[in-house]
């Protein structure tokens, strides 16, 4: 598309078993709004969702819907332009054998909204999040009612958001959970919330900043008893010495270099033990 249309919108509905399925939409104009729209009954054994935009649209939303079980499934958005609300939404009610979600930005939306929701089993999720704009809120929000091996969630900034937040949800049995965020700007407030209700064999959670944030808050909700928990912030722009906390539902405090850092770690009966 290279004109500006008020609303464009792409839907795929699909109750088939095709072997490859590849939705492309490519954008040059201004739309008022688009929508792209996959909703899969079948069984593809590969599911491939890109949206470029080159313009500046109102609102984006891309909504995959599958109710069948592909063995790949991969979600790219490419952003050039600033569009003032951005929302991926991927509900899963099969059991896919590899989820990606990419999103990639480079312009300065006014809120990035990214949601995954599993109802099944995948073997493998990667959620990855590389902006180079400056939005002023981000939401990276993961809730999980299956059990994955494996879960990686990945959140690369560039910029100078007001506002980051990431949430992982959890409520199966995950084998390895892990929550990366790497900041390069100097964020307003930097929020990393884990709630697990399942007993994952190891948690890890690690937060790399290289700017200079006014308030980090890290907060593990745990109803489970993992075997492993780890949580881990690095800071690249001070000497910050790594030395041991023994955590057993309390809050802890510990300031450097002027940058605060909160860590709260909620647990039943286990003590549990962060390195920072």
């Amino acid at each position: 598309m290279h004109g500006e249309p008020c609303k464009l919108q792409v839907i795929v509905v699909h109750h088939g078993e095709p072997c490859k399925l590849q939705v492309i939409v490519v954008h040059h104009g201004e739309p008022c709004k688009l929508q792209v729209i996959v909703v899969l009954h079948g069984e593809p054994c590969k599911l491939q969702v890109i949206v470029a935009l080159h313009g500046e649209p109102y609102k984006l939303q891309v909504i995959v819907a599958l109710h069948g079980e592909p063995r790949k499934l991969q979600v790219i958005v490419v952003l050039h332009g600033e569009p003032r609300k951005l929302q991926v939404i991927v509900v899963l009610h099969g059991e896919p054998c590899k989820l990606q979600v990419i999103v990639v930005h480079h312009g300065e939306p006014c809120k990035l909204q990214v949601i995954v929701a599993l109802h099944g089993e995948p073997r493998k999720l990667q959620v990855i999040v590389v902006l180079h704009g400056e939005p002023r809120k981000l939401q990276v929000i993961v809730v999980l009612h299956g059990e994955p091996c494996k879960l990686q969630v990945i959140v690369v900034h560039h910029g100078e958001p007001c506002k980051l937040q990431v949430i992982v949800v959890l409520h199966g049995e995950p084998c390895k959970l892990q929550v990366i965020v790497v900041h390069h700007g100097e964020p307003y407030k930097l929020q990393v919330i884990v709630a697990l209700h399942g007993e994952p064999r190891k948690l890890q959670v690690i937060v790399v900043l290289h700017g200079e944030p006014r308030k980090l808050q890290v907060i593990v909700v745990l109803h489970g008893e993992p075997c492993k928990l780890q949580v881990i912030v690095v800071h690249q722009d001070s000497n910050v010495s790594w030395f041991p906390l023994t955590i057993s539902g309390k809050d802890v405090n510990c300031s450097s270099h002027g940058i605060e850092i909160n860590i709260t770690l909620v647990s039943k009966e286990k003590v549990l033990r962060a390195y920072v």
